[in-house]
């Protein structure tokens, strides 16, 4: 545990490499809460956020943008790219930033 200032906690608690915590809930049917933590490095990450079928193919891109070492939350709708919730199975949540990329199992009921 660290203790102290914001800026001192954020720089001395974020871990070296990027970490999914939270894909909540899974299974799902519908919204889906993910949770990440990005390296703690100066300046900005470029992060994708995807889900992905078994086959590694990509079904939606959750997020596509620039954010800062921390943590980060974000829902995703349920929908696919054409706005269609996807069929039932198992999918994988994929972050990914630079050479790091992390996944996490999600069921879609």
């Amino acid at each position: 545990v660290v203790y102290g200032a914001k800026d001192y906690v954020l720089e001395n608690s974020t871990p070296y490499g990027l970490t999914i915590s939270k894909v909540f809930p899974n299974p799902s049917q519908g919204s889906v809460k993910i949770g990440f933590t990005m390296p703690n490095s100066i300046g900005q990450h470029t992060v994708q956020v995807r889900l992905v079928n078994m086959m590694g193919q990509i079904v939606t891109h959750i997020f596509d943008g620039n954010l800062s070492a921390g943590y980060h939350e974000m829902n995703w709708k349920g929908l696919d790219d054409l706005n269609q919730r996807p069929a039932q199975g198992v999918y994988f949540i994929q972050v990914s930033s630079g050479r790091e990329s992390r996944t996490k199992r999600i069921v879609l009921n």
